[in-house]
C-alpha cells in the first residue's frame, strides 16, 4: 500500500485512488482506527485550486480548508514540505 508520503509524489490514476479508498476504509473498520488524513491526502492533488492559492501565499484563515478544519490538517503541511 502507498504511504501518505507517496501519495502526494505519484500520480494515480481515478481507479487506483477509488481501490485505495476502498483499503483504507475496509482497514479504518476492521481495526477501528482513523485514516481520515491519508484518505485527505489521497485526494488533494498538486493541482487542486485551493492548495494552488495557498501556494500563492493567498492563504485564507482556513486555508485549503472548505469546512472545518481537521485536527491533522498541520501534520499534513509538514510532510507536503
Amino acid at each position: 500500500m502507498l504511504g501518505l508520503k507517496q501519495f502526494f509524489t505519484t500520480q494515480l490514476h481515478p481507479e487506483e485512488k477509488a481501490d485505495i479508498t476502498v483499503n483504507l476504509d475496509t482497514l479504518q473498520d476492521e481495526f477501528n482506527t482513523d485514516f481520515s488524513m491519508s484518505l485527505e491526502a489521497l485526494y488533494q492533488d498538486w493541482d487542486e485550486p485551493r492548495l494552488i492559492q495557498v501556494m500563492m501565499r493567498n492563504i485564507t484563515p482556513r486555508g485549503v480548508w472548505t469546512q472545518e478544519v481537521p485536527e491533522f490538517a498541520y501534520d499534513l503541511v509538514l510532510i507536503r514540505l
